[in-house]
Order: structure tokens, then C-alpha cells, then sequence
């Protein structure tokens, strides 16, 4: 859902840009690295809970079910440890 303060980004815009995300990893970048890199990306552009943050990640060419399991493991409180949280909605914030 959007509202007034976070207009809609154009899908095609903001998969313009995962994919630059995804070049700028470089062939260094492990698939994990990658997935890692392009959730934070998706949750920082608003696609912040499971479902929207998996789609885009198929969208993109990693498998659902990588995609759901780097967004499992990288979830908690602690940011010594984790990546990002999810609150009692479902809906995830990178922790900084």
C-alpha cells in the first residue's frame, strides 16, 4: 500500500535499478552476497514484506525459494548479527 508521502516508484524504474545493483556486485559477489544486497535494496524502495521482496527477487532471476531463505536468515533485532527486522505486520525495516 502507498500513500501520499511514498508515491508510487514505476516498476520499471526500480527493477532498472536492482539490476544495476545486481552489475555492481560484480562477478565477485556470490549469489548469497547478491540476494543480501538486492533485498536491503527492495526494502529500502518499499517493497517490504515477504511476498512483494520474493516476487521482485524471481523478477530479478533468483529462486523464490533462495530468496526466501536469505530473507529468513538475515532477520533479527540484533544489528551485530542481522540485516534487517520484521515487526508484527510483516513488513521489514533494515536495521542501521
Amino acid at each position: 500500500m502507498t500513500t501520499a508521502i511514498d508515491p508510487p516508484v514505476p516498476d520499471a524504474e526500480l527493477f532498472d535499478r536492482l539490476r544495476g545493483l545486481i552489475q555492481a556486485c560484480g562477478t565477485e559477489a556470490n549469489k548469497h552476497d547478491q540476494a543480501i544486497a538486492v533485498i536491503a535494496a527492495c526494502i529500502d524502495e518499499g517493497l517490504n514484506t515477504r511476498p512483494r521482496i520474493v516476487g521482485a527477487m524471481r523478477h530479478l532471476g533468483f529462486s523464490a525459494a533462495h530468496a526466501a531463505m536469505m530473507l529468513n536468515e538475515a532477520t533479527g533485532c540484533d544489528p551485530s548479527r542481522y540485516r534487517w527486522q520484521r515487526d508484527s505486520t510483516g513488513r521489514y525495516s533494515l536495521l542501521n
